[in-house]
């Protein structure tokens, strides 16, 4: 008994220093944006409750891509003559303030897991704004508080320790995600939670592979993959076959991948997460084109674009129009390709989701180009750019801007001969 309470401290007080670690980095370094100090949030807060802007704005904090409406109320009805992009990241920081109060009156009334699903959504709007030390201080600050109040609560502290892997992850820091998730193994593994025990072997193995350390990614996914099986819990099955699969591609063990691929495809439409399913279908699309089976590949794409996946699943949908691009280009299937951009085009329009325009529109000109087409190309670009200054995106605008330089200094040259 005393060596399984050594343990158990001895675990604690490893994520207890690891999380003060991170807490004395931020402090180190401060905020990352600019937007937590915006001189909109002021007059912003002045406004959030008019009865135009509350439900646009509560709208917005569930879902901030989709903030037309919401923008373009504050421009015409309200007068704020700012860029788009400030206005985002303030109205984003200011939702933060909101759902962060709420997440600390849920944890003060005893629900700390009613907390952390707050905290997950103040996360959410923090990255959407670019500001990834908020984005930590939020989880960080979560599990302060629980140590101020003397009630640590050692499966909220997991949680914590998964949520700044996976924020480390997203900003490519795969080091030191791995480093919370092999806590997180090991905090699961003593508390004997299963489901919490794939999902971090799920993420370990991800890591992995974005590392490149191939073989080693395999084996947590194959252990999350065994007891998904056991458990017949698709939703974890889904996930761990997609890594395999991509990973075993990427070892060039492509006959092999497929199954796994395929069994991830099929269990993520079962539980409707159209990322795995855009995941696995890619996957399986450079399998098939790397066996030299081009006709499947831009087929079984095909098939998947044509999946009503609502406007949540849109961004993951466009990600396949890039290896489709690389088929039609390989055979001169172009017709399939624009058939398909245009149907995806059609999506965006319905969803007003018109952010994600611009990359398309330059896929498109790319495809143009290809064909010789330099004029259609040079039209798509002009309206990507238009896009990309108007949402206030410089970098893809001032790239766009360069690339139609060059077309049209191909144009000139095409007249001159």
């Amino acid at each position: 008994m005393a060596d399984g309470e050594n343990g158990t401290n001895k675990r604690q007080g490893k994520v207890i220093d690891f999380l003060e670690a991170r807490r004395s980095i931020i402090a180190e370094h401060g905020t990352s944006s600019r937007g937590a100090r915006s001189p909109l949030l002021d007059p912003l807060r002045k406004v959030l409750n008019a009865p135009d802007i509350k439900p646009l704005f509560e709208a917005f904090m569930q879902q901030p891509d989709a903030s037309l409406d919401l923008i373009r109320a504050l421009e015409g009805d309200h007068g704020f003559d700012s860029p788009a992009k400030d206005l985002l990241q303030a109205l984003a920081h200011l939702g933060v303030e909101r759902i962060r109060r709420d997440a600390f009156d849920n944890f003060a009334g005893g629900d700390w897991p009613a907390a952390v699903k707050k905290i997950r959504a103040a996360v959410h709007l923090a990255v959407f704004a670019g500001d990834w030390m908020t984005a930590e201080q939020l989880w960080l600050r979560l599990d302060e508080r629980a140590m101020e109040t003397g009630s640590a609560i050692p499966e909220m502290q997991r949680l914590v320790m998964f949520e700044l892997g996976n924020l480390l992850a997203r900003r490519g820091d795969l080091e030191g995600a791995i480093e919370f998730y092999l806590i997180c193994e090991e905090l699961a593994a003593a508390e004997k939670k299963e489901d919490a025990l794939a999902w971090v072997r799920i993420m370990i193995g991800r890591a992995r592979r974005a590392q490149g350390n191939l073989e080693e990614s395999l084996h947590p996914l194959f252990q999350a993959a065994d007891w998904a099986w056991e458990k017949q819990d698709p939703r974890v099955l889904a996930h761990a076959e997609a890594v395999i699969g991509a990973s075993l591609t990427d070892l060039g063990r492509d006959e092999e991948a497929i199954p796994h691929l395929n069994i991830a495809a099929e269990n993520a439409v079962g539980v409707g997460d159209t990322p795995v399913r855009v995941e696995a279908a890619h996957s399986i699309a450079r399998a098939l084109f790397k066996l030299g089976r081009p006709e499947q590949a831009a087929a079984h794409i095909s098939d998947t674009l044509r999946a009503d996946v609502g406007p949540d699943g849109l961004a993951a949908l466009i990600t396949l129009l890039y290896p489709l691009f690389d088929i039609c280009k390989s055979s001169g299937r172009w017709g399939d390709f624009f058939t398909e951009l245009q149907s995806v085009q059609n999506h965006i329009h319905a969803s007003e989701q018109f952010h994600h325009l611009g990359p398309l529109l330059n896929l498109s000109a790319k495809a143009y180009t290809e064909r010789g087409l330099l004029h259609l190309a040079l039209h798509d670009l002009e309206e990507a750019a238009y896009i990309f200054q108007a949402i206030d995106d410089s970098e893809r605008f001032k790239q766009t801007r360069k690339t139609i330089d060059e077309i049209r200094a191909l144009i000139t040259e095409f007249k001159k001969q």
